[in-house]
Order: C-alpha cells, then structure tokens, then sequence
C-alpha cells in the first residue's frame, strides 16, 4: 500500500518522491552515507522530535543525533505517534514545542 500512503501526502508526484528517495539509497556512491558528520558543528540549541510508531525512523536515530550534535539537545519520542505528529497530534507537537522554547536562556 506504499504508493496509496505516499499519495496521500504527495499526490500526483508520489512516484517521482518514491524513485528519487529509493534510487538515492540504492545508489552504491550514497552507501557509506551518514549526516552524523554534517550536524556535528551544530552548537545551538536543538529539540528533536520523533513519533514512537514512526515507520520510517527509529529511535537510534534520535540517539544518534542528539550524540552526535555539539551543542545541547532534547529529544522527546511522542508515545503513540507515527511518521507525522506534527499532524497527528499538533497541540503535543506545539505543547512540546513551547515547553522547549521557554527553557532556553535569554
């Protein structure tokens, strides 16, 4: 049911979204791939956010990058929530949002 769960959110341009992710990732050049490298000179503050039930990432993930950042980090991994929580659940989303935001320093 993949292309129907892309079109939801894609529409006409799913199967352009499928093969140009699929192909990346296929791609032998894109194997050694990782964004660790990329994020680690981030020093500002940084709030991550991941759905529980996420069919496309994990929770190592969110580990991942809070380890790899260099600046301070709060990961939350919204208990019953998938791919979208900014959908599914938009008051949690804005709620954790704000909670993040008032704890910065001035």
């Amino acid at each position: 049911d993949l292309p129907a769960r892309l079109g939801r959110h894609h529409g006409e341009k799913a199967e352009s979204v499928f093969r140009g992710w699929s192909e990346t990732w296929r791609d032998p050049g894109f194997r050694g791939f990782s964004a660790v490298e990329a994020i680690r000179p981030l020093r500002c503050h940084l709030l991550v956010l991941q759905g529980e039930k996420d069919e496309y990432g994990t929770v190592a993930q969110v580990e991942a990058i809070a380890r790899a950042v260099s600046g301070p980090v709060r990961t939350e991994v919204l208990t019953g929530l998938g791919h979208f929580p900014h959908r599914e659940d938009p008051d949690r989303v804005l709620s954790t949002t704000a909670s993040f935001l008032a704890g910065l320093p001035s």
